[in-house]
């Protein structure tokens, strides 16, 4: 999944408009670059070929004394269908990483809290199929290597730990969504958002 993609049209398409700086404070504010790796110069890279391709258009250009020109763009149709269709990759999970399903709801603008509950619960299954996937491995492995070194099953079982602990927690915190799906209503941030949000 381009997750740059994924970013930059989510922004853009969650403030109605937005320029490359404002995309890239965005990403800042809410802290993506940190758990996902994302970097400036690939929001940049990503206006340039979403824009390119008809997923995003030039609103207004905008010249503040010395500072370069500002382009503010908004999001086509195609954008949109694009972006619902990286949501839902985002929805499963992007595993290895657990960050999947967190990126779909920062960046949500469309899906109802009803399709967050549906996408929510189809994700617990992911989840939960995954660690059992995981303990069952790991009891596979104990009947594999009855012989190995003492040392290499502690390793196995620390690091088999680790990763029980991530599936278990983002089970509990997927949960929370469920059960919650009215905080994702964005009927009145989205009207708030269009009244005090300026592109600057």
């Amino acid at each position: 999944m381009n997750i740059s993609d994924f970013v930059t049209i989510g922004v853009i398409e969650q403030f109605g408009q937005s320029s490359g700086y404002d995309v890239v404070q965005e990403a800042e504010n809410r802290k993506v670059q940190l758990w996902t790796g994302l970097k400036t110069g690939s929001i940049y890279h990503s206006i340039k070929k979403l824009s390119e391709s008809g997923h995003i258009i030039e609103v207004s250009k905008t010249k503040s004394g010395q500072r370069p020109t500002k382009t503010s763009y908004s999001v086509t149709q195609l954008g949109r269908d694009y972006f619902d269709s990286l949501q839902e990759k985002a929805f499963k999970g992007l595993f290895p990483h657990f960050y999947g399903f967190l990126l779909g709801l920062i960046f949500n603008t469309r899906q109802t809290p009803k399709d967050i509950q549906i996408f929510a619960k189809s994700y617990k299954k992911i989840v939960e199929e995954k660690l059992k996937e995981l303990i069952e491995g790991q009891a596979s492995c104990r009947c594999k290597c009855p012989d190995s070194p003492p040392i290499l099953a502690e390793r196995l079982s620390l690091y088999l730990e680790q990763r029980t602990g991530l599936f278990n927690a983002e089970k509990k915190w997927i949960q929370q969504v469920v059960e919650r799906p009215e905080l994702f209503d964005n009927s009145s941030l989205k009207e708030w958002m269009e009244k005090n949000y300026v592109c600057k």
